[in-house]
């Protein structure tokens, strides 16, 4: 038996795996310019045609190691795992390994479960629809979060959602700016500054996740490096913010699933909020660290108004605002972003 792996579709990698060019090891394919490599085991293939496998039940992470490697670089694809001496495809996407793709390296069987809140993402001031807004449902469930953009929210209104019985969610996007020449890392690093001082002017408790928007449909090598580019300037932004003894905040990022894995990767975002377009790369399943989910079209109005449906699952970093008195600036966090 050759290990080999297959991406998403199947026939593209038909009598790729175990042909002479793999008789030294691992060879790489070079399929439409993926990272796929396949390894092949000589004796095994001495061996002739095995029989057709019994079927079997769904692999253990304890049983599951890591046979084949197909790695485009977002984790998009379908993995062969190697199980009890048998095959399983199990989906890329349910697949965490602590130090990378690695050959026979054991591996975590992770799936994003049923999400448990329910909120609304305003564009504007969210108080003269409130009392709507309570009122509603989304999912059978009562909504419990706001999802705000930082560049208009006053703390006011932020102590009016409190009152409402709301949780915020804070995020930072200034228009429909999102295209690749955008994301630079002096852009981030203006929009990290802008973002962590309007916080603190608000009162958003320490430790709390900003999420920043990467809003546009980025899948190639010169979006992630754009991206990257762009969250390294954050992060110059969150470390200025706490080498002058103010708040300290945690990095969040919005976009499609694969920018959600690239980031991931690269360690310099924390939390995670998956956007809806079915149409984008990787983000027609739910993305398995999502700490929120946009799963439908601000459309048709709610409230008299355009209101982004988002699911969460009981980590989105929601914060809350005394309701009277100042609110005292919190301590300063020890976290820092390498």
């Amino acid at each position: 038996m050759s290990y080999f792996s297959d991406i998403e579709d199947p026939l593209a990698t038909e009598g790729l795996g175990c042909g002479a060019q793999c008789k030294c090891g691992p060879c790489k394919s070079g399929l439409n310019g993926l990272d796929e490599w396949y390894e092949r085991q000589p004796d095994e293939e001495a061996q002739g045609p095995a029989p057709p496998p019994a079927p079997m039940p769904r692999p253990t992470p304890s049983s599951m190691r890591l046979s084949g490697w197909a790695r485009p670089g977002f984790g998009f694809g379908y993995y062969r795992l190697h199980t009890g001496g048998r095959f399983a495809g199990v989906p890329a996407r349910y697949l965490v390994s602590p130090t990378g793709w690695r050959l026979g390296e054991p591996l975590v069987a992770v799936a994003q479960g049923v999400s448990t809140t329910s909120g609304f993402e305003v564009d504007g001031p969210a108080t003269p629809s409130l009392g709507c807004i309570q009122r509603q449902q989304l999912q059978r469930r009562q909504i419990t979060f706001i999802v705000r953009y930082l560049r208009d929210l006053t703390r006011p209104e932020a102590r009016a959602i409190t009152a409402a019985g709301l949780q915020i969610v804070s995020c930072w996007q200034l228009g429909p700016q999102q295209q690749r020449p955008y994301f630079t890392r002096a852009r981030g690093l203006t929009d990290g500054r802008r973002a962590f001082t309007a916080a603190q002017a608000i009162g958003q408790p320490a430790n709390t996740p900003i999420y920043f928007a990467v809003d546009y449909d980025a899948f190639t090598d010169q979006d992630r490096a754009a991206v990257l580019a762009y969250f390294e300037g954050v992060r110059d932004a969150l470390n200025q913010q706490i080498a002058n003894n103010a708040t300290s905040y945690v990095i969040g990022v919005y976009g499609n699933g694969c920018v959600l894995a690239w980031c991931q990767a690269q360690g310099i975002v924390t939390f995670f909020w998956q956007a809806f377009a079915p149409g984008w790369c990787n983000n027609r399943p739910i993305w398995a660290g999502a700490n929120l989910h946009t799963f439908g079209l601000d459309t048709p109005l709610t409230c008299n108004r355009r209101l982004g449906r988002v699911e969460g699952w009981g980590n989105e970093g929601g914060w809350t605002l005394p309701v009277q008195g100042d609110f005292p600036l919190p301590p300063r966090s020890p976290f820092r972003y390498a």
